[in-house]
């Protein structure tokens, strides 16, 4: 807080090292507003934790860049298939879960 300041807001997980009264009276003792708004997010969690082990063991440990320009331009493609298949993922479930008539309409046009 020295160096930037007093922020208004701290977002914080809800595990229980940062539920603690010794982390969160730290917060609340300067009048910083704590929230923790992380609760029921654990399924994005896992979806970004594999995507992220998925680039890390198939594209970074085994291409071996040498630095970090050439890790980027290393994973712009793995990255642009996995858009595309999320995108394509999100578009066959709302077929799939289109009420009937939509589903025709839709599909014909």
């Amino acid at each position: 807080m020295a160096r930037h300041g007093r922020p208004e807001i701290f977002n914080t997980y809800q595990g229980s090292q940062f539920t603690r009264a010794a982390f969160t009276g730290a917060l609340a003792a300067p009048g910083i507003k704590i929230s923790m708004d992380g609760r029921g997010r654990w399924m994005d969690k896992v979806f970004i934790e594999r995507l992220w082990r998925t680039l890390e063991h198939e594209h970074l440990y085994l291409k071996g860049y040498v630095d970090g320009h050439e890790a980027k331009a290393g994973t712009i493609v793995p990255m642009a298939v996995w858009r595309e298949a999320t995108a394509a993922a999100v578009q066959r479930y709302r077929v799939d879960h289109m009420p009937q008539q939509q589903q025709t309409t839709s599909l014909a046009a």
